[in-house]
């Protein structure tokens, strides 16, 4: 390889390798959007559980809450019963929340509602008024 192809082939790979430093910097450095929300320590030690990761929900837990409540109450009038999945409870420090944004918490807000309200179709289908149904 002549000295002119050799310098060409350096410089190209100079370029190539600084383009490519610059961009993976980028990207690790980018601040990345978060949908969830830490739950605080002293609420996690008041449930007792022990785990090692940190408890998260997502910021809009209010969703699921509300798809669960509607769904409830418009399926129990629809079927004539009063099934209740106690999939919303209360907790005393963020109000009633639904089991749902603790386990999808980085979900997007109109995906948590929507599989906030398939699972508790299932659950109202596997009720206790079986009968009814």
């Amino acid at each position: 390889m002549d000295d002119f192809a050799f310098r060409m082939l350096s410089n190209y790979s100079r370029i190539h390798d600084s383009f490519f430093s610059l961009l993976i910097n980028i990207l690790l450095n980018a601040e990345m959007t978060s949908l969830f929300s830490p739950v605080p320590k002293e609420i996690i030690k008041k449930g007792g559980p022990t785990i090692v990761f940190p408890v998260v929900i997502h910021k809009d837990y209010r969703i699921a809450n509300d798809v669960a409540k509607k769904l409830q109450e418009d399926f129990n009038k629809a079927m004539r019963t009063q099934i209740n999945v106690s999939t919303v409870f209360p907790c005393p420090q963020l109000g009633e929340i639904h089991f749902m944004p603790l386990t999808m918490p980085e979900s997007l807000p109109e995906r948590l509602g929507l599989v906030t309200e398939a699972m508790d179709l299932t659950a109202l289908n596997d009720g206790n008024d079986r009968d009814k149904i």
